[in-house]
């Protein structure tokens, strides 16, 4: 969780760097070669931060099917390979996260939290898909709202593991199952 807290302060601050020495007026060649290496600095802190993610997300995947006596939907090794493998990557990890998520077995998980979650993770990777074809007013709008995005992917990513970590906790008895929402802090 503190990997994902640096990760989402760190795409405010270069956002507003980005911004900040964009907006002047000066050598376009200049900004552009900046925001390329704003890009780039972003790219590495996301695979900072991916690395323990996805370590998490396995084990609670493997956790949560040991818990269960049974498989998952989705087995856990796609906690690792569906972030990799095109077009998964868009439904895989989702998937198992709402199942390792699920309160009990055989009930629909009734958070909106994922669906957040998955939501401000995608629109940043699409964004990505098309930067590199944008002029530069357009592209400072997109690295904006992608950096933005990324930010927010990683608060809701905080409080995404914090739910499944306490849903995998109640259902061991270790915490007392309440009628509170998980998602209030």
């Amino acid at each position: 969780m503190v990997f994902l807290g640096f990760h989402a302060v760190g795409c405010l601050i270069i956002a507003l760097v980005c911004e900040a020495i964009l907006l002047s007026p000066g050598d376009l060649e200049d900004s552009k070669t900046m925001l390329n290496a704003l890009i780039g600095l972003e790219m590495m802190a996301m695979l900072l931060t991916a690395i323990p993610f996805i370590i998490w997300f396995y084990a609670a995947a493997a956790n949560r099917q040991k818990q269960l006596g049974r498989a998952l939907p989705v087995a856990p090794w796609w906690a690792i390979g569906g972030w990799f493998i095109p077009f998964a990557n868009f439904v895989y990890p989702y998937h198992l996260a709402e199942a390792i998520s699920k309160p009990e077995p055989g009930i629909k998980s009734t958070t909106p939290l994922l669906g957040a979650w998955w939501i401000t993770l995608l629109v940043p990777l699409l964004i990505m898909r098309v930067q590199s074809k944008a002029a530069l007013p357009t592209l400072q709008i997109l690295v904006f709202v992608e950096l933005g995005m990324l930010a927010a992917a990683a608060v809701l990513a905080i409080f995404m593991i914090r739910y499944i970590n306490n849903q995998h906790l109640k259902f061991a008895g270790v915490l007392p199952a309440t009628p509170v929402d998980d998602f209030a802090l």
